[in-house]
């Protein structure tokens, strides 16, 4: 017989010198049977467990690691170890992957559960839907708990997977809502954490911010309600067939830990984390030499609804194109304070240019810096661009390359999360029709004032309809604001 012994990671406010009697009491009668006992390779449960059983002499025990070639992060015995391959989505999804090869190879498991560890209760699942008997050892109450089933587990999770309005308000203020917005947000129906994590990616605050706010809300996102749902999906849907089951709730969990399930707030915080830190680490790591930045001067032309952009020019590192930026707004700070009425110059690739009057920004402007890696000149890795504001990286686009038809190599956009987003946010909005609003979705769309036709019940981002002037005509033509733009999570 084989035993899955798995636990929480948080054990020093339970013990400090030794586990509890019953714990060493089960692992006693395991080893008096000669039990293969399989366990992972993390802190807490797992590091202590080692440790009684190799101060014991035990040496029927196999350590599962999670990544091929990564060194145990604990094996006290030096016992015989299983590893996974590393390619999964993340560290975490590597785990989960790890557990799922525990829960599938034992035939019975024990848990010492602290009621709150989430990878814990994923164990727990995936061996209930199995048909696997469990016994779990709580380290809350110091007792057995009474787990047969995946409906035993209810008790142990939150009745809503919903965050406090002070929590949700905070966001907002950060993420730029008006106080307006804000206020009739909250009188409705609860803002999803999904939604809050689109929120947070398409807000125009630094990226650092964005981790920020991703890195709280992360640690809040309930995963075991959401595990907990999927298994009672798979159950309905799969009746008895333990097998079946199994089989179905695997590649359910997998889905979620690798940031590919379209509708789960877990998912789409994994997926978000991992685009953002790779894109932070981009440009925060490349040596001096190994990459070139081009800097563009960007903004609209709301006279007829196009995007202006100039090339500033070539800068070797980063750090010099930003400096720039930061010359140039300071200029524009200093001619703001002394009234000067001037147009603006902006020197390009080609030649100086002067944006006359007819051209003259319509309000703020943005910086696009795109980052070419010299050791790529084959043009296989992907490549991205930030976006610039108030002198804050605050947007990117990783960009992945494409080879045409015709043999020329495009970069495409791998996912728009980060900038002008890849889904409707469907938030009704306070407006009522005859309402004049400004519709603010820089350095995705372009602003303009358009006034509310319609404002009945918004449950899709084609309401509210409203109507607007055609740019260099007399005309004015009626929409939903979304249709025939560009993707963009708009400002009212």
């Amino acid at each position: 017989m084989k035993v899955f012994i798995s636990g929480s990671k948080e054990t020093a406010r339970y013990y400090r010198l030794r586990m509890p009697y019953p714990i060493r009491e089960k692992l006693g009668e395991y080893m008096e049977d000669d039990t293969e006992i399989i366990i992972g390779d993390c802190m807490g449960i797992d590091a202590d467990v080692q440790k009684y059983l190799i101060d014991n002499g035990y040496r029927n025990v196999t350590v599962y690691v999670a990544g091929r070639k990564r060194p145990a992060r604990h094996n006290e015995g030096k016992w015989e170890e299983k590893h996974f391959d590393a390619s999964y989505f993340n560290g975490y999804s590597m785990r989960v992957e790890k557990d799922i090869h525990l829960a599938e190879d034992a035939d019975v498991g024990f848990a010492v559960w602290d009621e709150e560890s989430k990878g814990t209760f994923v164990n727990l699942v995936c061996l209930l839907m199995q048909g696997k008997p469990c016994e779990v050892f709580s380290l809350k109450q110091q007792k057995w708990l009474e787990i047969k089933s995946v409906s035993d587990l209810e008790a142990y999770v939150s009745p809503e997977d919903e965050q406090p309005d002070e929590f949700v308000s905070e966001i907002l203020d950060t993420c730029g809502f008006s106080e307006e917005m804000k206020n009739y947000q909250l009188s409705k129906d609860r803002i999803s954490n999904y939604d809050l994590i689109t929120i947070i990616c398409r807000a125009p605050i630094p990226l650092t911010k964005k981790e920020e706010l991703l890195s709280i809300l992360g640690k809040r996102i309930d995963l075991k309600r959401e595990i907990l749902e999927v298994a009672r999906v798979v159950e309905w849907n799969k009746g008895d067939w333990n097998k079946d089951k199994w089989k179905s709730l695997k590649k359910q969990l997998r889905l979620r830990f690798n940031g590919k399930c379209s509708y789960s707030a877990w998912s789409e915080y994994q997926a978000a984390w991992k685009e953002l830190h790779e894109a932070l680490n981009e440009i925060g790591s490349d040596p001096v030499g190994n990459s070139v930045y081009y800097l563009f001067s960007e903004w609209y032309d709301t006279d007829v609804f196009l995007e202006k952009s100039y090339g500033v020019g070539m800068f070797m590192d980063r750090k010099s194109a930003e400096a720039y930026m930061q010359a140039e707004d300071a200029l524009e700070d200093e001619a703001v304070e002394e009234g000067n009425d001037v147009d603006g110059i902006v020197e390009g690739i080609d030649g100086i240019h002067v944006i006359s009057e007819d051209e003259e920004r319509s309000g703020e402007g943005w910086y696009r810096l795109e980052c070419w890696d010299l050791m790529d000149p084959e043009c296989k890795r992907p490549r991205y661009d930030y976006y610039y504001y108030n002198g804050e990286i605050c947007w990117f686009e990783k960009l992945i390359p494409e080879k045409q038809e015709h043999g020329n190599i495009y970069y495409m956009s791998e996912e728009r999360r980060f900038t002008s987003g890849k889904r409707d946010l469907d938030l009704m909005t306070p407006f009522q029709p005859g309402d004049i609003v400004n519709i603010d979705c820089r350095p995705f769309g372009p602003p303009f004032h358009a006034m509310i036709l319609e404002a009945k019940d918004q449950f899709d981002c084609c309401f509210p309809r409203i109507i607007f002037r055609m740019p260099y005509t007399d005309k004015w033509t009626e929409q939903g604001h979304r249709r025939g733009r560009k993707e963009s999570c708009c400002c009212i």
